[in-house]
């Protein structure tokens, strides 16, 4: 035991947790910060539903129910608003100089017969339609959420939205049959029709998520390299296991090396990952924990999966910390076959950069339907096939250094 609690006391070096630290840093400033601030605007101002879906999660709970969406009024609402619009579009001059003086004018407007104009008649058209459009949603640059959510036009575009998915989610869901060849995106489309499409799961949700832990990941496995490395590669380098092979406590030394890798990454990616979710939970999202991520919006099914918020999470925390053991084995693998620090290091960044496009690969749009894995490799065939590529790969980085411990045991110095 105190030789195993030395080899740990090795691989966390202060040195090298300050470095990984700083990395840390570098890191939220420069993309998960700015993650962070673009999921609170998106989710109060912006996005297909604004903040009216977490309004109808707040009243109704984690599902929809059809009385439920009768009691929201949706139609209520949107006519309220287009009375405040129309309002406004008497009072502009742009509207008002081409006859327009009301939102029902303005979409007759929109909808004449462009076939009957001349080239020159059309973009005249087009460029008036477009100061329009611009008008009405308050934002030249199409890039300012709050500024836009002040328009009433994109608030009855949000109520639209929401109306579309909750109300016509039969008609979403046969075109969507009529054209969908993935078997498991099909099943999926038939769990949504049974359960009438209800849950009040954030449209975006599922794609923060899995952005936020795909930056985290990439990063827990290059640390993880960081962390266990230096250690295995010194000791290998100065020759301590010919040294010490001699003893019969010696010749235990790299299985205790490796439980301390395994261990190590274990714990380190634990807690990485503990401490990355803790922006997500100061977002409130841990509100959804329980609602169902199988959801189709936008005539499309994100996550084909009959699986809670909190399943989906734990499996993103599960594939990180498999990838990141399966790095820690291989790199003590390597470290093993390496004679000093500098052979180590080339074979270990390309180790990182080949965990770092891998782990792009399976977990870039982790358990979504675009999934790189699930669409065009297995064309959607297999169910959640990212997770059997992360625990098939920590399984064959733990059987590879285990082999090559054993085998060191028995080996021959002399």
């Amino acid at each position: 035991m105190r030789l195993f609690l030395y080899e740990l006391k090795k691989i966390w070096n202060w040195r090298v947790l300050i470095l990984i630290a700083g990395f840390a840093v570098l890191i939220w400033f420069s993309i998960l910060k700015g993650n962070m601030e673009t999921y609170r605007t998106v989710s109060d101002y912006g996005g297909n539903f604004g903040p009216y879906q977490r309004e109808m999660f707040e009243k109704y709970g984690p599902t929809l129910e059809p009385e439920e969406l009768a009691d929201y009024d949706i139609a209520g609402k949107m006519a309220a608003l287009e009375n405040e619009l129309d309002a406004w579009i008497a009072k502009d001059p742009l509207f008002v100089q081409n006859g327009i003086s009301t939102y029902a004018g303005y979409e007759n407007f929109r909808d004449q017969n462009r076939d009957s104009m001349d080239e020159k008649e059309r973009a005249a058209f087009d460029e008036i339609t477009m100061q329009m459009d611009i008008k009405l949603s308050l934002d030249d640059l199409w890039n300012d959420p709050k500024k836009r959510f002040a328009s009433p036009y994109i608030r009855m575009t949000m109520l639209g939205n929401l109306n579309a998915t909750y109300t016509d989610y039969e008609r979403n869901i046969g075109y969507y049959l009529m054209y969908e060849k993935h078997p498991v995106l099909i099943e999926a489309a038939r769990q949504v029709l049974a359960k009438h499409n209800n849950s009040l799961v954030p449209d975006n949700l599922g794609g923060v998520v899995s952005g936020h832990f795909t930056v985290v990941g990439v990063s827990v496995i290059l640390a993880t390299l960081l962390l266990v490395s230096p250690s295995l590669n010194r000791d290998r380098a100065r020759g301590i296991h010919l040294l010490q092979y001699s003893s019969a406590a010696g010749r235990r030394i790299l299985w205790m090396q490796w439980a301390a890798v395994w261990v190590s990454a274990c714990v380190f990616s634990l807690i990485a990952v503990a401490v990355s979710a803790v922006p997500l939970l100061t977002a409130d999202i841990s509100d959804y924990a329980g609602v169902s991520m199988l959801f189709m919006v936008n005539g499309s099914i994100a996550i084909p999966y009959e699986i809670t918020f909190a399943q989906y999470a734990l499996l993103l925390v599960g594939m990180s910390m498999l990838l990141s053991i399966a790095a820690a084995c291989f790199a003590f693998v390597l470290a093993k076959f390496s004679s000093n620090i500098m052979a180590a290091v080339l074979k270990i960044v390309p180790l990182g950069l080949a965990f770092w496009a891998l782990y792009l690969f399976a977990i870039s749009g982790a358990l979504e339907y675009y999934n790189p894995l699930f669409d065009r490799i297995l064309h959607g065939r297999v169910a959640m096939p990212e997770v059997m590529l992360c625990g098939a790969l920590a399984a064959v980085g733990m059987l590879t250094a285990g082999i090559v411990v054993k085998r060191e045991k028995r080996a021959d110095i002399l």
